[in-house]
């Protein structure tokens, strides 16, 4: 019985200094970072000032054979509950359904059954393409996105 508590005794410790020396060692810091304290006028940090559609220096892209429907052109504004867009595409068998910069509020029972394409913005030229993975029913809810290849 005293081997036996000996052992597990021994066990414990050797596992609590084992845990204990993990958490002691120091951290790494970034490279990257490092290397911006020492110059910071040649940064290779990454700079999401350019993120979106090749980084807003062309159009965004319109796959072949699909119409796009502004949620503006048919009455929507950030907050309200109008979802005409996606019903216009949804009657017109596909369709883009673009959402310009802002919070609009959708009602997923009126979503495709099908994939649709949805264009969202940020800061007026960034955009992105991305396919509806899924929507939660309750109160608020969040699209979920994996973006398409172009």
């Amino acid at each position: 019985m005293f081997s036996m508590m000996k052992k597990i005794i021994c066990c414990l410790s050797i596992l609590v200094l084992n845990v204990s020396l993990a958490f002691c060692q120091k951290t790494q810091p970034s490279l990257l970072f490092e290397n911006y304290k020492q110059n910071k006028s040649q940064s290779l940090l990454p700079d999401f000032s350019y993120a979106g559609y090749h980084c807003g220096e062309k159009a965004i892209f319109v796959p072949e054979g699909y119409k796009i429907f502004n949620v503006v052109d048919f009455g929507a504004k950030p907050d309200d509950e109008l979802s005409d867009a996606i019903t216009a595409a949804n009657n017109n068998g596909s369709g883009i359904v673009f959402f310009p910069k802002g919070r609009f509020l959708v009602n997923p029972k009126q979503m495709w059954t099908g994939p649709p394409m949805f264009t969202f913005t940020a800061k007026g030229t960034d955009a992105k393409i991305g396919e509806i993975l899924e929507t939660a029913n309750v109160g608020e809810f969040k699209l979920k996105l994996r973006p398409t290849k172009c």
